[in-house]
Protein backbone atom coordinates (compact mmCIF):
# COMPACT_ATOMS: atom_id res chain seq x y z
CA UNK A 1 0.00 0.00 0.00
CA UNK A 2 1.47 3.15 -1.29
CA UNK A 3 0.77 5.40 1.71
CA UNK A 4 2.66 8.38 0.10
CA UNK A 5 0.52 8.10 -2.94
CA UNK A 6 -2.80 7.95 -1.15
CA UNK A 7 -2.20 11.31 0.71
CA UNK A 8 -1.52 12.66 -2.45
CA UNK A 9 -4.72 11.67 -4.14
CA UNK A 10 -6.73 12.13 -0.93
CA UNK A 11 -5.71 15.97 -1.02
CA UNK A 12 -6.75 16.34 -4.38
CA UNK A 13 -10.68 15.18 -3.17
CA UNK A 14 -10.59 17.00 0.49
CA UNK A 15 -13.27 16.09 2.77
CA UNK A 16 -15.20 19.33 3.94
CA UNK A 17 -14.94 20.18 7.42
CA UNK A 18 -17.92 19.04 9.55
CA UNK A 19 -19.57 16.63 6.90
CA UNK A 20 -20.49 13.24 8.90
CA UNK A 21 -22.56 10.94 6.65
CA UNK A 22 -23.60 6.92 7.42
CA UNK A 23 -23.58 4.37 5.05
CA UNK A 24 -26.59 2.63 5.24
CA UNK A 25 -29.42 0.25 2.87
CA UNK A 26 -29.15 2.86 -0.01
CA UNK A 27 -25.67 3.44 0.25
CA UNK A 28 -24.25 7.00 0.95
CA UNK A 29 -26.88 10.11 -0.39
CA UNK A 30 -26.50 13.72 -0.16
CA UNK A 31 -25.44 16.73 -2.14
CA UNK A 32 -23.53 16.09 -5.18
CA UNK A 33 -21.05 18.49 -4.32
CA UNK A 34 -20.32 17.31 -0.75
CA UNK A 35 -19.79 13.65 -1.89
CA UNK A 36 -16.29 13.80 -3.87
CA UNK A 37 -14.03 12.71 -1.14
CA UNK A 38 -16.58 10.17 -0.56
CA UNK A 39 -16.76 8.32 -4.18
CA UNK A 40 -12.47 8.73 -3.86
CA UNK A 41 -12.50 6.76 -0.57
CA UNK A 42 -15.01 4.32 -1.72
CA UNK A 43 -13.00 3.72 -4.56
CA UNK A 44 -10.12 2.82 -2.02
CA UNK A 45 -12.49 0.33 0.42
CA UNK A 46 -13.90 -1.37 -2.88
CA UNK A 47 -9.99 -2.14 -3.84
CA UNK A 48 -9.51 -3.56 -0.42
CA UNK A 49 -12.86 -5.73 0.07
CA UNK A 50 -11.91 -7.31 -3.71
CA UNK A 51 -8.52 -7.99 -2.29
CA UNK A 52 -9.95 -9.89 0.74
CA UNK A 53 -12.61 -11.64 -1.28
CA UNK A 54 -10.64 -12.44 -4.15
CA UNK A 55 -13.73 -11.25 -6.53
CA UNK A 56 -15.01 -8.27 -8.26
CA UNK A 57 -16.50 -5.83 -6.26
CA UNK A 58 -19.22 -2.88 -8.04
CA UNK A 59 -19.28 0.23 -7.34
CA UNK A 60 -22.79 2.44 -8.17
CA UNK A 61 -23.15 6.28 -8.61
CA UNK A 62 -26.19 6.73 -7.91
CA UNK A 63 -29.04 8.65 -5.81
CA UNK A 64 -32.02 6.58 -7.14
CA UNK A 65 -35.16 8.58 -6.52
CA UNK A 66 -33.57 11.88 -4.85
CA UNK A 67 -33.76 15.06 -6.51
CA UNK A 68 -31.10 15.89 -9.22
CA UNK A 69 -28.69 18.30 -7.50
CA UNK A 70 -28.26 14.68 -4.85
CA UNK A 71 -25.77 11.62 -5.83
CA UNK A 72 -25.12 8.81 -3.81
CA UNK A 73 -22.48 5.74 -3.84
CA UNK A 74 -23.27 2.06 -2.72
CA UNK A 75 -21.21 -0.92 -3.04
CA UNK A 76 -21.94 -4.63 -4.14
CA UNK A 77 -20.09 -7.77 -2.92
CA UNK A 78 -19.35 -10.33 -4.89
CA UNK A 79 -22.71 -12.71 -5.60
CA UNK A 80 -24.48 -8.97 -6.04
CA UNK A 81 -25.89 -8.77 -2.74
CA UNK A 82 -25.22 -5.51 -0.76
CA UNK A 83 -22.13 -4.29 1.15
CA UNK A 84 -21.54 -6.62 4.39
CA UNK A 85 -22.85 -4.97 6.94
CA UNK A 86 -19.47 -5.35 9.10
CA UNK A 87 -18.18 -3.27 5.72
CA UNK A 88 -20.83 -0.86 5.82
CA UNK A 89 -19.22 0.21 9.39
CA UNK A 90 -15.66 0.39 7.51
CA UNK A 91 -17.32 2.44 5.05
CA UNK A 92 -18.75 4.80 7.63
CA UNK A 93 -15.15 5.29 9.00
CA UNK A 94 -13.14 6.13 6.33
CA UNK A 95 -16.08 8.45 4.77
CA UNK A 96 -15.97 10.27 8.30
CA UNK A 97 -11.60 10.13 8.74
CA UNK A 98 -10.32 13.64 8.73
CA UNK A 99 -7.24 13.83 5.96
CA UNK A 100 -4.70 12.90 8.79
CA UNK A 101 -6.26 9.97 10.18
CA UNK A 102 -7.00 8.19 5.89
CA UNK A 103 -3.67 6.30 6.49
CA UNK A 104 -4.57 4.96 9.92
CA UNK A 105 -8.01 3.95 9.20
CA UNK A 106 -7.24 2.10 6.06
CA UNK A 107 -4.22 0.22 7.80
CA UNK A 108 -6.86 -0.57 10.53
CA UNK A 109 -9.35 -2.02 8.01
CA UNK A 110 -6.90 -3.80 6.04
CA UNK A 111 -5.75 -5.60 9.65
CA UNK A 112 -9.03 -6.36 10.92
CA UNK A 113 -10.17 -7.55 7.63
CA UNK A 114 -6.77 -10.03 6.87
CA UNK A 115 -6.54 -8.46 3.87
CA UNK A 116 -3.70 -9.52 1.86
CA UNK A 117 -2.33 -6.34 -0.08
CA UNK A 118 -0.47 -8.40 -2.41
CA UNK A 119 -3.81 -9.84 -4.16
CA UNK A 120 -5.04 -8.72 -7.37
CA UNK A 121 -8.26 -6.45 -7.66
CA UNK A 122 -10.78 -5.69 -10.12
CA UNK A 123 -13.77 -3.30 -9.71
CA UNK A 124 -16.98 -2.52 -11.89
CA UNK A 125 -18.04 0.69 -12.22
CA UNK A 126 -21.38 2.12 -12.88
CA UNK A 127 -23.43 5.38 -12.76
CA UNK A 128 -27.09 6.90 -13.46
CA UNK A 129 -27.63 9.75 -15.56
CA UNK A 130 -27.42 12.61 -13.16
CA UNK A 131 -25.21 15.48 -14.12
CA UNK A 132 -22.97 15.18 -11.45
CA UNK A 133 -22.21 11.02 -11.98
CA UNK A 134 -19.39 11.34 -14.45
CA UNK A 135 -16.89 13.68 -12.51
CA UNK A 136 -17.95 11.34 -9.41
CA UNK A 137 -17.28 8.09 -10.96
CA UNK A 138 -13.85 9.60 -11.94
CA UNK A 139 -13.21 10.18 -8.32
CA UNK A 140 -14.05 6.23 -7.94
CA UNK A 141 -11.62 5.52 -10.62
CA UNK A 142 -8.92 7.78 -9.05
CA UNK A 143 -9.31 5.67 -5.83
CA UNK A 144 -9.02 2.29 -7.68
CA UNK A 145 -6.19 3.55 -9.61
CA UNK A 146 -4.32 4.37 -6.15
CA UNK A 147 -4.39 1.25 -4.65
CA UNK A 148 -3.27 -0.57 -7.98
CA UNK A 149 -6.79 -2.04 -8.52
CA UNK A 150 -7.91 -2.96 -12.23
CA UNK A 151 -11.32 -1.89 -13.09
CA UNK A 152 -13.97 -1.17 -15.95
CA UNK A 153 -16.36 1.76 -16.29
CA UNK A 154 -19.45 0.44 -18.06
CA UNK A 155 -20.93 4.14 -17.87
CA UNK A 156 -24.43 4.53 -17.65
CA UNK A 157 -26.76 1.26 -15.81
CA UNK A 158 -29.18 1.49 -13.73
CA UNK A 159 -28.72 -0.64 -10.35
CA UNK A 160 -29.88 -3.98 -11.26
CA UNK A 161 -27.70 -4.56 -14.03
CA UNK A 162 -24.69 -3.53 -12.00
CA UNK A 163 -25.50 -6.20 -10.08
CA UNK A 164 -25.95 -8.46 -12.16
CA UNK A 165 -22.64 -7.62 -13.79
CA UNK A 166 -20.84 -8.31 -10.41
CA UNK A 167 -22.48 -11.51 -9.94
CA UNK A 168 -21.83 -12.80 -13.92
CA UNK A 169 -18.29 -11.68 -13.43
CA UNK A 170 -17.84 -14.25 -10.08
CA UNK A 171 -19.34 -16.94 -11.48
CA UNK A 172 -17.05 -17.29 -14.63
CA UNK A 173 -20.13 -16.19 -17.18
CA UNK A 174 -22.37 -19.13 -15.69
CA UNK A 175 -24.79 -16.90 -14.41
CA UNK A 176 -24.50 -15.12 -17.67
CA UNK A 177 -22.76 -12.11 -19.88
CA UNK A 178 -21.71 -9.21 -18.33
CA UNK A 179 -22.56 -7.19 -20.87
CA UNK A 180 -25.75 -4.80 -21.25
CA UNK A 181 -27.11 -7.59 -24.20
CA UNK A 182 -26.48 -10.22 -21.56
CA UNK A 183 -28.95 -8.94 -19.23
CA UNK A 184 -31.62 -7.81 -22.06
CA UNK A 185 -30.84 -12.14 -22.69
CA UNK A 186 -31.06 -13.18 -19.22
CA UNK A 187 -34.80 -11.11 -18.67
CA UNK A 188 -36.06 -12.14 -22.29
CA UNK A 189 -35.39 -15.66 -21.65
CA UNK A 190 -36.43 -15.75 -17.96
CA UNK A 191 -39.57 -14.13 -19.09
CA UNK A 192 -40.15 -16.81 -22.46
CA UNK A 193 -39.02 -19.62 -19.73
CA UNK A 194 -42.05 -18.64 -17.02
CA UNK A 195 -44.40 -18.02 -19.52
CA UNK A 196 -44.19 -20.86 -21.47
CA UNK A 197 -46.22 -23.07 -19.58
CA UNK A 198 -48.91 -20.72 -19.65
CA UNK A 199 -48.77 -21.14 -23.29
CA UNK A 200 -49.03 -24.80 -24.15
CA UNK A 201 -52.03 -24.71 -21.48
CA UNK A 202 -54.49 -22.57 -23.72
CA UNK A 203 -56.63 -24.00 -26.27
CA UNK A 204 -54.41 -23.92 -28.81
CA UNK A 205 -52.25 -26.65 -27.59
CA UNK A 206 -52.10 -28.47 -30.55
CA UNK A 207 -51.60 -26.13 -32.93
CA UNK A 208 -48.43 -25.06 -30.98
CA UNK A 209 -47.56 -28.33 -30.85
CA UNK A 210 -48.00 -28.56 -34.70
CA UNK A 211 -45.89 -25.48 -34.84
CA UNK A 212 -42.76 -26.07 -32.68
CA UNK A 213 -40.49 -24.14 -34.93
CA UNK A 214 -43.12 -21.30 -35.64
CA UNK A 215 -43.32 -20.87 -31.64
CA UNK A 216 -39.73 -20.90 -31.36
CA UNK A 217 -39.64 -17.92 -33.78
CA UNK A 218 -42.14 -16.19 -32.11
CA UNK A 219 -40.42 -16.62 -28.56
CA UNK A 220 -36.41 -15.27 -30.58
CA UNK A 221 -38.91 -12.07 -32.00
CA UNK A 222 -40.36 -11.86 -28.57
CA UNK A 223 -37.24 -11.81 -26.81
CA UNK A 224 -35.49 -9.20 -29.64
CA UNK A 225 -38.82 -7.41 -29.04
CA UNK A 226 -38.50 -7.30 -25.12
CA UNK A 227 -34.46 -6.26 -25.34
CA UNK A 228 -35.77 -3.27 -27.62
CA UNK A 229 -38.45 -2.17 -25.21
CA UNK A 230 -36.04 -2.26 -22.60
CA UNK A 231 -33.66 -0.83 -24.28
CA UNK A 232 -35.83 2.55 -24.65
CA UNK A 233 -35.80 3.50 -21.29
CA UNK A 234 -32.21 5.41 -20.98
CA UNK A 235 -30.91 2.63 -18.13
CA UNK A 236 -32.94 4.19 -15.89
CA UNK A 237 -35.96 1.37 -14.97
CA UNK A 238 -34.53 -1.50 -14.91
CA UNK A 239 -35.82 -3.45 -11.66
CA UNK A 240 -39.22 -1.59 -12.81
CA UNK A 241 -39.10 -3.69 -16.05
CA UNK A 242 -37.60 -6.85 -13.97
CA UNK A 243 -41.05 -6.42 -12.16
CA UNK A 244 -43.30 -6.13 -15.23
CA UNK A 245 -42.02 -8.51 -16.73
CA UNK A 246 -42.47 -11.28 -13.61
CA UNK A 247 -46.05 -9.79 -12.96
CA UNK A 248 -46.65 -10.66 -16.49
CA UNK A 249 -45.67 -13.57 -16.38
CA UNK A 250 -47.14 -14.49 -13.10
CA UNK A 251 -50.77 -13.04 -14.66
CA UNK A 252 -50.21 -15.27 -17.62
CA UNK A 253 -49.65 -18.63 -16.08
CA UNK A 254 -52.73 -17.71 -13.67
CA UNK A 255 -55.27 -16.79 -16.70
CA UNK A 256 -56.01 -13.90 -15.11
CA UNK A 257 -56.38 -10.49 -16.22
CA UNK A 258 -54.77 -6.93 -15.07
CA UNK A 259 -58.94 -6.18 -13.98
CA UNK A 260 -59.23 -9.49 -11.94
CA UNK A 261 -55.79 -9.47 -10.38
CA UNK A 262 -56.53 -5.27 -9.35
CA UNK A 263 -59.72 -6.95 -7.82
CA UNK A 264 -57.48 -9.25 -5.74
CA UNK A 265 -56.83 -6.86 -3.10
CA UNK A 266 -58.29 -3.65 -1.58
CA UNK A 267 -55.87 -1.33 0.46
CA UNK A 268 -57.36 -1.00 4.12
CA UNK A 269 -56.99 2.68 5.27
CA UNK A 270 -53.61 3.56 6.29
CA UNK A 271 -51.13 5.70 7.37
CA UNK A 272 -47.63 6.84 7.08
CA UNK A 273 -45.31 8.54 9.08
CA UNK A 274 -41.67 9.56 10.37
CA UNK A 275 -40.15 10.26 13.56
CA UNK A 276 -36.70 11.55 13.76
CA UNK A 277 -33.78 9.83 15.95
CA UNK A 278 -30.66 10.42 16.92
CA UNK A 279 -29.48 7.19 15.24
CA UNK A 280 -31.57 5.14 13.27
CA UNK A 281 -29.28 2.03 13.67
CA UNK A 282 -30.93 1.43 17.15
CA UNK A 283 -33.62 0.05 14.60
CA UNK A 284 -33.32 -3.51 13.55
CA UNK A 285 -36.08 -5.92 12.05
CA UNK A 286 -36.49 -9.42 10.41
CA UNK A 287 -39.27 -11.03 8.61
CA UNK A 288 -38.88 -8.44 5.39
CA UNK A 289 -39.12 -5.58 8.28
CA UNK A 290 -42.50 -6.51 9.44
CA UNK A 291 -41.07 -7.51 12.99
CA UNK A 292 -38.72 -5.09 15.01
CA UNK A 293 -35.28 -6.36 16.80
CA UNK A 294 -34.46 -3.49 18.66
CA UNK A 295 -34.61 -1.57 20.50
CA UNK A 296 -35.87 -4.00 23.48
CA UNK A 297 -39.41 -3.84 23.97
CA UNK A 298 -40.40 -2.09 20.58
CA UNK A 299 -42.20 -4.54 19.18
CA UNK A 300 -43.80 -5.69 22.05
CA UNK A 301 -44.93 -2.32 22.43
CA UNK A 302 -46.43 -2.38 18.94
CA UNK A 303 -48.22 -5.29 19.19
CA UNK A 304 -49.92 -4.19 22.08
CA UNK A 305 -50.91 -1.14 20.36
CA UNK A 306 -52.25 -3.39 17.24
CA UNK A 307 -54.72 -5.24 19.68
CA UNK A 308 -56.82 -2.12 20.15
CA UNK A 309 -57.88 -1.84 16.58
CA UNK A 310 -59.75 -4.09 14.49
CA UNK A 311 -57.94 -5.26 10.91
CA UNK A 312 -55.14 -3.49 12.14
CA UNK A 313 -50.86 -3.95 11.67
CA UNK A 314 -48.28 -1.76 11.89
CA UNK A 315 -44.71 -2.06 11.03
CA UNK A 316 -41.58 0.55 11.59
CA UNK A 317 -38.08 0.37 9.84
CA UNK A 318 -34.92 2.62 9.40
CA UNK A 319 -34.95 5.02 6.51
CA UNK A 320 -31.49 4.00 4.15
CA UNK A 321 -30.42 7.84 4.08
CA UNK A 322 -31.35 9.99 7.26
CA UNK A 323 -31.59 9.47 10.67
CA UNK A 324 -35.24 8.84 11.14
CA UNK A 325 -37.87 5.62 11.49
CA UNK A 326 -40.73 5.25 9.23
CA UNK A 327 -44.18 4.51 11.03
CA UNK A 328 -46.76 1.97 8.50
CA UNK A 329 -50.09 1.39 10.32
CA UNK A 330 -53.18 0.22 8.96
CA UNK A 331 -57.11 -0.43 10.39
CA UNK A 332 -60.90 -0.87 9.17
CA UNK A 333 -60.81 3.03 9.44
CA UNK A 334 -58.83 6.06 8.36
CA UNK A 335 -59.65 7.46 12.19
CA UNK A 336 -58.26 4.41 13.60
CA UNK A 337 -55.18 3.92 10.98
CA UNK A 338 -54.47 7.74 12.31
CA UNK A 339 -54.78 6.68 15.81
CA UNK A 340 -52.57 4.02 15.95
CA UNK A 341 -49.52 5.57 13.62
CA UNK A 342 -49.18 7.97 15.97
CA UNK A 343 -49.50 5.41 18.96
CA UNK A 344 -46.75 3.60 17.01
CA UNK A 345 -44.75 7.14 16.99
CA UNK A 346 -44.75 7.81 20.62
CA UNK A 347 -43.72 4.23 21.52
CA UNK A 348 -41.09 4.83 19.03
CA UNK A 349 -39.88 8.14 19.85
CA UNK A 350 -39.48 7.24 23.73
CA UNK A 351 -38.24 3.46 22.66
CA UNK A 352 -35.63 4.63 19.84
CA UNK A 353 -34.09 7.55 21.29
CA UNK A 354 -36.89 10.26 19.40
CA UNK A 355 -34.96 14.02 18.77
CA UNK A 356 -36.65 17.12 18.62
CA UNK A 357 -40.62 17.32 18.98
CA UNK A 358 -42.06 14.58 20.18
CA UNK A 359 -44.66 13.36 18.14
CA UNK A 360 -48.09 14.88 17.35
CA UNK A 361 -51.52 13.90 16.89
CA UNK A 362 -53.67 15.45 13.56
CA UNK A 363 -52.58 15.00 10.02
Amino acid sequence: MDLGAITKYSALHAKPNGLILQYGTAGFRTKAEHLDHVMFRMGLLAVLRSKQTKSTIGVMVTASHNPEEDNGVKLVDPLGEMLAPSWEEHATCLANAEEQDMQRVLIDISEKEAVNLQQDAFVVIGRDTRPSSEKLSQSVIDGVTVLGGQFHDYGLLTTPQLHYMVYCRNTGGRYGKATIEGYYQKLSKAFVELTKQALFSTAVEMKIKQSAEQLEDKKRKAAKMLENIIDLFNQAAGDAISDMLVIEAILALKGLTVQQWDALYTDLPNRQLKVQVADRRVISTTDAERQAVTPPGLQEAINDLVKKYKLSRAFVRPSGTEDVVRVYAEADSQESADHLAHEVSLAVFQLAGGIGERPQPGF
